[in-house]
């Protein structure tokens, strides 16, 4: 197993309108971390044991990183379409992290679950007025339930936007470019998701290293990207789409970030608390 920290991308895609109504992935894992630190507060008084977090290494990577496929020379060479360890960290350290995090859940006790999420596995069926901890902890930032993080005007808005440039001509009209340069060395794809999806390449999201085929096909895919201007047209595009949306829906959108805003101050406030 590799000991390289992934490199950091040097081709990753421009933000997107969007993208400042939410957290960042840094800030995102502040979010979580604070959830986490009020969720296992909450089990354990209630007498109950939980292990500590597994400190996870490294940075997240940027949020569009992957947008539109796999969009980084390095990263293509070093992972193939594989997902890589976050930024300044590498496998052999995700690999520690991922077993150490399997451990502490295999010592969870049924009751710790259930004061966690609030539902008995013994039970029939879930029951909705029985929230548990990890619901405690989400609204102690400011959501009612934990969908309210997930599903919002900006991530609604984000989803339309994506679908709308799917079928734009201009992208199809990309695809169809790119399509061309692969098959002119070799690759058979109709499109980039079609190459990173090929089921030869295994998990995406595991930790094995990447054969020569999937190296090699992943650093023509962003060579042929490059080529056919693919991720500019893309972007411009979605962006375009992004910004008529978000014009058409401006209040509820900001007062999501300012939801999200405040979640955040929730969440450092509550970290620096427990340090």
């Amino acid at each position: 197993m590799s000991t390289l920290a992934a490199p950091s991308p040097a081709t990753s895609v421009a933000a997107l309108p969007l993208d400042a109504y939410e957290p960042l992935p840094s800030e995102m894992q502040r979010i979580n971390r604070a959830l986490e630190v009020h969720a296992e507060d909450c089990v354990r008084r209630k007498g109950l044991d939980w292990p500590d977090p597994v400190e996870q290494p490294g940075t997240p990577r940027p949020s569009n990183e992957r947008r539109y496929g796999i969009s980084d020379a390095g990263t293509a060479r070093a992972y193939g379409y594989h997902l890589p360890p976050p930024i300044g960290a590498s496998r052999a350290q995700q690999a520690e992290a991922r077993k150490q995090a399997e451990e502490s859940k295999a010592r969870l006790s049924a009751g710790a679950i259930a004061a966690y999420t609030g539902q008995d596995s013994r039970a029939p069926r879930p029951d909705p007025g029985r929230p548990g901890c990890r619901t405690e902890a989400v609204r102690s930032l400011g959501f009612a339930a934990a969908q309210d993080m997930s599903i919002t005007p900006v991530t609604r808005a984000k989803s339309t936007a994506w679908k709308s440039t799917q079928a734009d001509p201009r992208a199809v009209a990309a695809n169809t470019a790119w399509s061309a340069c692969m098959r002119a060395r070799g690759y058979d794809y109709d499109t980039p998701f079609t190459a990173a999806g090929d089921r030869a390449w295994g998990d995406l999201a595991g930790l094995e290293e990447p054969g020569e085929r999937e190296v090699a096909t992943a650093t023509a895919d962003v060579d042929c990207k490059q080529a056919v201007g693919y991720l500019a047209t893309w972007r411009d595009i979605e962006a375009r789409l992004e910004d008529e949306l978000l014009a058409a829906d401006r209040e509820a959108i900001d007062e999501t970030r300012a939801r999200w805003a405040e979640a955040l101050r929730r969440a450092d406030a509550a970290l620096k608390s427990a340090s």
